[in-house]
């Protein structure tokens, strides 16, 4: 590009000035954006697009050259209310124009013995995210979008909570009489326009209207607030039911064993069964009055009905769980610790705290097959312990990447449907090895489960 501009023997700063103060040419020096975007290697605007995909949304991307500047590299613009829904291995792969030097500048940094080990690369080569508020006033930025979300959440929780003792009306209500249930509130705080999202929060004896920091967190509240509102104008039926489900001796000695509380069960009972005889979900939330009354008449008949169905179904659970764990204390063998440790561990994850709400319908339909496996297992451990090693060992890995991802982020769990995917099929799994009999829901073997696993990998949506 100069070749063809600069006449032959300008060589030094002062020979260009004198040159530029003559001939007035420093218009023909500056480059079009066309210029700059063209090469040899044929670099154009797919190679740096203005847009990034992302999550199901198309975010702007803008570029900065300026070393050690914030903002040098790449940034992408995330409104603040995507920031915690967005997956962070997206951000990781930057722009098709950048990766070949991010991978030279990879495979530069390492040591010549160990060309094979990860380390950390230059800003340059990270995506910078600017977070923006609902007016696009730019609120942080940063190149660890983890990081960012804990900076900003607990700067939205402060901004909430004080819009929650000004603008909006915190309350307590049995019924509805608050008018409509907005998806979503916008308000100003310190000169950024923030939005926050009204829900209804169960607190056993009423519902508290309030702000969450997400949709989805609104929802999920709003889900079991819904629900309290109904079993609240059920007061004749629900007292019934609570004087008479899990009552009998043998039921408050199967509690005593597994460490359970009856009233909690009774509880997650009436829930679940108002959800099913109401058919209530986080995607068909009652907004207004109208809704809500309309979802009452549709529902009210089945409700004892549902309620009895669900009870059946918990007794059953409640008393195999209480088999097993009297069927454990007798296995004193120290050669069976190991097998016996699986088994508890399987227990903790069947008997998480309020699994009676949290798991689907389906699965904890599922879960007298899932305690009649383990119940013949343990029968089984004396003489066949050697077989149940080999297939102990098998579940181990399988069982420990899933925790392991779980502990990480918690939120996996509504996040990613293959992941709970994966995880009632490693239960199946559970069940084909020992106690094939019983029959799987599914066709299941370690080679799927370790596909699946593979693909949840692959999924930047869990990263």
């Amino acid at each position: 590009f100069y070749d063809e501009r600069l006449p032959e023997g300008i060589t030094t700063a002062r020979q260009l000035e004198s040159w530029l103060k003559k001939s007035s040419a420093d218009a023909t020096l500056k480059m079009a954006r066309s210029q700059m975007m063209r090469s040899e290697g044929g670099v154009d605007e797919a190679q740096f697009p203005t847009q990034l995909s992302c999550g199901g949304k198309q975010l702007a991307l803008s570029y900065h050259f300026e070393p050690g500047h914030r903002d040098d590299g790449v940034s992408v613009s995330v409104p603040l209310v995507l920031l915690h829904k967005l997956p962070e291995g997206r951000f990781e792969w930057l722009v098709p124009g950048l990766l070949r030097e991010k991978c030279i500048a990879l495979v530069k940094a390492l040591p010549k013995a160990q060309r094979k080990q990860l380390v950390p690369v230059h800003d340059y080569y990270k995506m910078n995210v600017v977070v923006l508020d609902d007016g696009g006033k730019r609120l942080a930025s940063g190149r660890d979008i983890v990081a960012l979300r804990a900076q900003l959440a607990s700067e939205v929780q402060k901004s909430i909570a004080e819009e929650s003792q000004g603008g909006f009306e915190v309350r307590r209500y049995q019924q509805w009489e608050f008018g409509e249930l907005p998806v979503e509130h916008r308000f100003k705080q310190a000169g950024a326009t923030l939005a926050a999202f009204p829900c209804l929060t169960d607190s056993g004896q009423d519902v508290e209207l309030s702000l969450a920091e997400t949709l989805e967190e609104a929802q999920n509240k709003s889900l079991r607030g819904c629900l309290r509102l109904l079993l609240l104008r059920l007061p004749a039926q629900c007292k019934s039911l609570r004087a008479k489900l899990f009552k009998g001796n043998a039921q408050q000695l199967q509690f005593a064993a597994c460490g359970q509380q009856r009233k909690a069960w009774i509880e997650a009972c009436l829930l679940v069964a108002a959800r099913r005889a109401f058919a209530v979900t986080t995607d068909n939330l009652p907004r207004d009055q109208q809704a809500f009354d309309a979802l009452w008449e549709s529902g009210r008949a089945e409700f004892v009905p549902c309620a009895e169905e669900v009870a059946a179904l918990l007794g059953d659970i409640l008393a195999s769980q209480a088999r097993i764990r009297k069927q454990l204390k007798k296995l004193n063998s120290l050669s069976w610790i190991h097998s016996i440790n699986d088994i508890q561990r399987q227990l903790d994850g069947l008997f998480v705290d309020d699994f009676i709400f949290q798991v689907s319908a389906e699965a904890l339909g599922h879960y007298p097959r899932y305690l009649a496996a383990i119940e013949e297992r343990v029968s089984k451990l004396d003489g066949h312990y050697q077989r149940d090693r080999q297939s102990t060992l098998a579940i181990e890995p399988l069982q420990e990447q899933l925790e392991n991802a779980l502990a990480r982020d918690p939120k996996l769990w509504q996040k990613s449907e293959k992941l709970r995917e994966y995880r009632w099929l490693l239960e199946e799994f559970r069940v084909s090895l020992f106690a094939q009999r019983l029959g799987t829901a599914q066709t299941v073997s370690e080679k799927r489960l370790k596909q699946l696993w593979q693909a949840l990998k692959n999924d930047v949506t869990i990263r």
